[in-house]
């Protein structure tokens, strides 16, 4: 049967307009006071709501029972019409008064019959049923703050439609700051270091990245797609097309321009009222509906097609069965056992619920309500609004400050959560690399501790910041750089995660804990000195330093243990690309997307992408540095000539730097090159 059947994701900053968008979709009248995507406890923050909707009457609206058993009789009757007609369809329903099943099945099997029944009885009701089903949408609201937007990642897949939303009224270029709304009242959260501009651009860039393929012929694939959507139209009506192609003119010519169908400014202020509406909104919703109907029409089995119905009708009583229990579904449902697995999967991708049986514990386990497990994650990132925890202060303080979620905390926030164990869940965030069981003198033993990186704050960092003690030496940075322009999102924290199985994390006061930025202690097995590996999340690349402590009497050298240092880097950085790759569905372009490159490479590679005043910036920081040595051999002096060539050879390029000081200063500093210069 052909199946119209796709997931439409709405992705952005928090307090940007997504839910207000969603509304406006649905044909729904404006909201001004929209709550931000939150549980039903306000103090907890939710990272989706997961809808079913279907399009009746030209609206678009939660999926009822009535319309799956619609759609189930539609197809039926598609499938059957000849030897339904003229006679009683409910006569062709099971009979299992003689079947004898275990009493524990036996609920599940009433269902199936019921779902069954009840569809034969609607094509009794109307031998008249439209053959042509409706399209079915899975609508993922995603919470816009930093979190939630690191745990993405594991829920993408490539038949989606993605409408990227950002905030039409405010500037593109300047830093995007999280807003909760609730009830009315907005909660500012922290600014994040990355632009709005750059923060569309990341994305862009990384949908590309993991979920772009090709078709058997070389083409390009017609799903993923997105839109990027701006919002507050009624607000910017003179300047709709100068936003657009603003925009516009950052992503033409990139590789991710293929996925992209448009631009548009909104205005959902004017969303359900007839002619007063804007436009724009009906050729949008159209839109959808055609990529459902047209590009994401799925040849699917009658039988899997029964399978999902019961599963999304078993899904408002239940919300985790057991493998056994599907199979007993898909025999119901008339798929033999062996091809139940598939069948899981199948629907796995599509969202319809969350199997993981590459996971320990998990192999007997199908999540048929996926907000089941989200709200569950919900529960670990509440909002500020609500600063006394009760018994549980230390713990809250603990979890914010250094990240570590500590046993008796997880276990009181899940324990409401009885179809799965505190342990599932901690099973699913380690398995993603969304956190690592650690060992710290934070909480007592024998209690466990968990390090999740994603919870905390930022801090302001830039790729020069780093202080040195005056005893210290340091190693030329390294720099991870990623083909799309930008660190993926999830990418930095599940980093810092590996890392933490290879190296210890340092929590000193001085040095401070960051979500953006990451100190571990290193020490070689030969060695007896330990080194300090920060590790920064600059936006477009990951900086890895490393400071050497001189003790009197070294048994390995410093020079010996970098390059140690660098096998740890690229194999953790190696890891969590192939943990993103599992995460995308389908079969993904096949290039190689970091690239590890030392201080002096990375001048040259931002030569040859001609960011020339940025390369000329960290010339002139190596030159400045004292305890900088060159990976290369390269004395002070040759690194200084080679920015004054960069900057003679380029000066409309090199603004940002102070030319005449730097001339000055280096003829000062080197007296015996005078003649050369």
């Amino acid at each position: 049967m052909d199946v119209a059947y796709s997931r439409v994701l709405f992705l952005g900053t928090a307090g940007v307009g997504k839910t207000s968008f969603k509304r406006s979709l649905m044909k729904l009248p404006w909201k001004p006071n929209t709550t931000s995507t939150v549980v039903s406890d306000i103090s907890q923050v939710r990272p989706f709501t997961h809808e079913w909707h279907t399009l009746k009457e030209d609206k678009w609206r939660a999926v009822l029972y009535e319309d799956e058993i619609e759609e189930l009789a539609g197809l039926i009757l598609a499938v059957y019409k000849k030897e339904l007609e003229g006679s009683d369809a409910t006569a062709y329903a099971h009979d299992e008064s003689s079947q004898s099943v275990p009493e524990t099945h036996s609920n599940i099997i009433l269902e199936v019959e019921k779902i069954i029944s009840d569809a034969l009885s609607y094509i009794n009701e109307n031998p008249t049923l439209p053959l042509k089903p409706q399209p079915f949408l899975n609508f993922w609201d995603c919470g816009g703050q930093p979190p939630f937007l690191e745990i993405l990642p594991v829920f993408l897949t490539s038949r989606t439609l993605f409408f990227l939303i950002f905030d039409a009224e405010k500037d593109l270029k300047l830093n995007w700051k999280s807003v909760i709304n609730i009830e009315g009242e907005s909660f500012d959260q922290e600014e994040v270091q990355m632009t709005t501009l750059d923060y569309m651009l990341n994305w862009m860039a990384n949908i590309h990245g993991h979920l772009m393929s090709y078709e058997e012929e070389g083409g390009f694939c017609e799903f993923p797609r997105m839109y990027c959507i701006g919002t507050h139209g009624d607000r910017v009506k003179d300047r709709k097309s100068e936003i657009k192609k603003e925009l516009e003119q950052h992503y033409q010519g990139k590789d991710y321009r293929a996925l992209i169908e448009d631009t548009v400014i909104v205005d959902n202020t004017t969303s359900g009222q007839s002619e007063a509406e804007d436009p724009t909104l009906q050729a949008l919703r159209d839109a959808v509906i055609s990529f459902t109907e047209k590009i994401l029409i799925l040849k699917t089995p009658l039988s899997w097609i029964l399978f999902r119905k019961v599963i999304q009708v078993l899904s408002k009583k239940y919300n985790v069965i057991s493998l056994e229990n599907a199979c007993i579904i898909g025999a119901a449902s008339n798929i033999p056992p062996q091809d139940v697995p598939d069948v899981l999967m199948f629907y796995h991708e599509l969202g319809v619920l969350l199997f993981y049986p590459q996971i320990d514990g998990m192999k007997d386990m199908i999540i048929i309500n996926p907000s089941y497990i989200v709200d569950a994650l919900g529960k670990i990132f509440p909002l500020n609004v609500n600063p006394d925890r009760g018994r549980h202060c230390k713990e809250w303080k603990l979890f914010h400050e250094c990240g570590i979620l500590v046993q008796p905390l997880y276990v009181e926030l899940w324990k409401e959560y009885k179809d799965a164990s505190s342990e599932i869940f901690l099973k699913v965030l380690v398995h993603f690399r969304i956190a690592v069981e650690v060992e710290t003198d934070k909480y007592p033993p024998p209690s466990k501790q968990y390090f999740m990186p994603l919870v905390l704050k930022s801090t302001k960092v830039n790729s020069s910041s780093m202080t040195l003690p005056s005893d210290s030496i340091q190693a030329a940075p390294l720099h991870i750089t990623f083909n799309s322009g930008y660190i993926p999102p999830g990418f930095f924290t599940r980093f810092v995660v590996v890392l933490t199985n290879k190296m210890e994390l340092c929590f000193e006061k001085d040095i401070g804990i960051y979500r953006n930025r990451v100190t571990f202690r290193y020490q070689d097995p030969d060695s007896t000195t330990i080194e300090h590996v920060i590790v920064t999340d600059c936006t477009d690349v990951i900086q890895i330093d490393v400071q050497h402590h001189h003790l009197d009497q070294e048994v390995v050298s410093f020079t010996k243990i970098c390059p140690n240092i660098r096998v740890l880097l690229e194999d953790a950085a190696k890891e969590v690309e192939e943990i993103l790759k599992k995460c995308a569905s389908g079969q993904t372009v096949d290039n190689k997307s970091t690239s590890y490159i030392f201080i002096e490479e990375f001048v040259d590679y931002l030569i040859s992408i001609d960011r020339l005043d940025e390369a000329a910036i960290k010339l002139a920081e190596i030159v400045n540095k004292e305890s900088f040595f060159s990976k290369e051999g390269k004395s002070k002096f040759q690194l200084w000539y080679e920015l004054c060539e960069l900057i003679a050879k380029n000066p409309d390029k090199v603004t940002s730097l102070n030319v005449e000081a730097i001339i000055r200063g280096g003829i000062k500093r080197f007296t015996d090159m005078v003649g050369q210069l």
